[in-house]
């Protein structure tokens, strides 16, 4: 074979290749709108029929959680607190033994790593169904579309939580 003829075969499989991954690229964007439509139409489903354990947020950015569903109220908790890291365990068992060695007292001088966060189950509030609307549709430009989205059953082990609290 010359050089020629294998050029001719290269450039001709790298066109298929090309082609192939342009479908592949219209199948994935075809995909992707798919699992949105699916995301929004479940994001209305609990918005109409909101569950307790419902997770609401904003990119990821928590808005609140559903912890109690009524006729007319719908209980939510939307304070959060912050989760910070736990101590060193070789530095903990040492404060014990010598607290006023000053490596201890360095250690528990500085701030700890805030690491996320937790929802604080202990003060809550119960909302209207109206109340609720428009806190979910409060930031849209169009007055008919969710601004926040949900993760459907996320939180329900702060329901437990809550249960065992109130």
């Amino acid at each position: 074979m010359n050089i020629t003829t294998e050029l001719k075969e290269i450039s001709a499989e790298i066109g298929r290749k090309e082609d192939e991954m342009r479908r592949l690229g219209e199948e994935v964007n075809e995909l992707r709108n798919r699992r949105h439509r699916l995301e929004e139409d479940m994001d209305e489903q609990h918005f109409v029929s909101p569950e307790p354990g419902d997770f609401w947020h904003e990119m990821y950015t928590p808005f609140f959680i559903v912890l109690a569903v009524e006729d007319e109220s719908i209980t939510i908790c939307e304070k959060t607190k912050t989760v910070y890291e736990e101590p060193d365990q070789t530095m903990l068992l040492k404060s014990y033994e010598s607290p006023d060695d000053p490596e201890v007292k360095e250690y528990f001088s500085r701030p700890r790593k805030d690491i996320g966060y937790t929802f604080d189950v202990g003060e809550t509030r119960t909302v209207s169904r109206q109340e609720f609307d428009k806190m979910l549709k409060c930031y849209s430009f169009k007055p008919d579309q969710l601004t926040y989205k949900c993760i459907p059953g996320r939180a329900k082990e702060f329901v437990k939580i809550w249960k065992v609290k109130s």
